[in-house]
C-alpha cells in the first residue's frame, strides 16, 4: 500500500471519530435535552391535531408568536383559553 493510500485513508478516519471531548459534550447535550423534554411532557401535555383555517389566522398566530418569543402552540393555546374560558391567563 502507497504512503497516499494510508493518508487517505487515515484522513477518512479522522472524519468518522470524534475525540472523546465531544463525546462528553455530546453526552451532556443528550442529557439536557431529555431533562427538557421529560419537564415538558409533565408540565405541559399536548396532542398535535389539524385543522383547516383561513390563511390569515395562521399569519396572525405566526406574528404574534414572533413578537413574544412564544410557540405559535403557546399563541394559538392563549387564544383558545379566552375564547373558551373568557380569561385572559392560560395558567
Amino acid at each position: 500500500m502507497s504512503d497516499f493510500e494510508d493518508m487517505c485513508r487515515l484522513e477518512t478516519a479522522k472524519r468518522f471519530f470524534w475525540p472523546i471531548s465531544n463525546f462528553e459534550d455530546l453526552h451532556e447535550l443528550l442529557a439536557w435535552w431529555r431533562l427538557r423534554k421529560s419537564v415538558r411532557m409533565t408540565l405541559n401535555i399536548r396532542q398535535r391535531i389539524t385543522y383547516y383555517v383561513a390563511p390569515h389566522w395562521i399569519e396572525s398566530i405566526r406574528q404574534e408568536a414572533t413578537m413574544t418569543g412564544d410557540t405559535q402552540g403557546d399563541v394559538l393555546e392563549r387564544a383558545l383559553v379566552l375564547y373558551f374560558t373568557g380569561k385572559g391567563d392560560a395558567s
